[in-house]
């Protein structure tokens, strides 16, 4: 066997590593666009004007058409921006069971009866009692951050058109944007500057033609400055992840591909894992249903956080399910609501992928879950 390698970075669907000419932007940015966008003065009212049409490249890049944009400066605070979004009396919400943990406590908070949608041959699926006229809000991901499965969220837009024509579709597409196409049917996209290599930043797409979007604005401007539940973002922070988007956008295709072949690679490599007692690692979803970018594993008898760690050890930097709930103490959420016993939904390791990585890195990282399922 060959030496551990010295650093093997597969977190990518945590936080990815920014270009250095993502660097220089911000910098300079950083230095020239520093002011208060809400301030009165003259460089304020530039500023504004910058961001705004940083927003209209941003939904170009990532989206593909026309969007209003809310800018925020973290994933968690966007899915707070639902606060905002107008209801008629309480209603109800229709979701997963394996959205992102800060989705799922703003959908809580919205109020009203939160509906959980059924799984029919691993796919999401509505049934006929989960929408109705009193639904307000489908809130599904797009790439499931954990598994990585791929949402066909266009399936669900035109069940919900037919079944709840008054209800609003939120697409989580922060594991998407920049790297997948989009669906085209959702009122709401989410992308995140730390999924897309930029220093930070955030921003909740809007379908433009929905008639709430005013007061949508003025409820988000009110819980900032009247409230102050969210902080200002920084603007400097917003244009890189425009700048940012855009570099992405102008090597989808290419990056998608080199991505591709790193997971196939990755797959083949660690199917002829055999653990301790004669065992085999589980791939949690089929190759075609999920994203190029994140592979999820499962090792009967083991638990994947205990193994993250020990893989570390070797320089080899993964996860075993969603950063914010690193040290949780409770099984996977994601993998439970796929129907695994507790004891299985402990057992779930995470590998996201960017262009950094290559095909060969997967002979090397077998080697090292070797080792590590010896010592374990």
């Amino acid at each position: 066997m060959s030496e551990p390698c010295a650093t093997l970075y597969l977190d990518h669907a945590a936080a990815m590593k920014p270009e250095p000419e993502v660097l220089d932007y911000f910098r300079e940015c950083s230095l020239r666009d520093y002011a208060n966008q809400e301030a009165a003065h003259g460089a304020a009212y530039r500023l504004r004007n910058k961001l705004e049409e940083a927003g209209m490249r941003l939904a170009l890049a990532v989206a593909g058409r026309p969007m209003a944009v809310h800018w925020a400066m973290t994933g968690t605070e966007l899915f707070s921006c639902l606060e905002g979004v107008p209801r008629r009396g309480r209603g109800n919400v229709v979701t997963s069971g394996a959205e992102h943990p800060a989705l799922m406590a703003a959908l809580r908070r919205m109020g009203g009866e939160l509906r959980i949608l059924s799984r029919r041959d691993g796919e999401l699926f509505p049934t006929s009692e989960c929408l109705d006229q009193q639904t307000q809000l489908l809130a599904v991901h797009h790439v499931q951050s954990e598994t990585g499965r791929i949402t066909d969220v266009d399936a669900l837009a035109l069940r919900l058109r037919r079944e709840a024509p008054q209800a609003l579709l939120l697409a989580d597409t922060i594991q998407s944007a920049g790297k997948l196409p989009l669906p085209k049917s959702a009122d709401f996209l989410t992308v995140s500057g730390h999924k897309l290599g930029a220093p930070g930043g955030a921003a909740l797409l809007i379908n433009p033609a929905w008639k709430g979007l005013p007061f949508m604005r003025q409820t988000l401007q009110r819980l900032r400055s009247g409230e102050y539940r969210f902080g200002r973002p920084e603007p400097a922070l917003l244009l890189t992840l425009a700048f940012a988007a855009e570099r992405r956008a102008e090597r989808r295709e290419r990056e998608l591909t080199r991505v591709r072949q790193v997971q196939a690679a990755m797959r083949l490599a660690l199917a002829e894992l055999r653990l301790p007692g004669g065992g085999r690692v589980v791939f949690s979803v089929p190759e075609e249903k999920s994203s190029p970018y994140i592979l999820h594993l499962r090792f009967p008898g083991f638990q994947g956080g205990v193994l993250v760690r020990m893989l570390s050890e070797y320089g080899v930097f993964a996860a075993s399910g969603s950063a914010c709930q690193a040290e949780s103490d409770r099984p996977s959420a994601a993998l439970l609501e796929l129907g695994l016993p507790r004891d299985e939904a402990y057992s779930g390791v995470r590998l996201s992928f960017s262009t950094e990585n290559s095909p060969e890195e997967a002979l090397a990282l077998r080697e090292i879950f070797e080792r590590v399922l010896r010592a374990y």
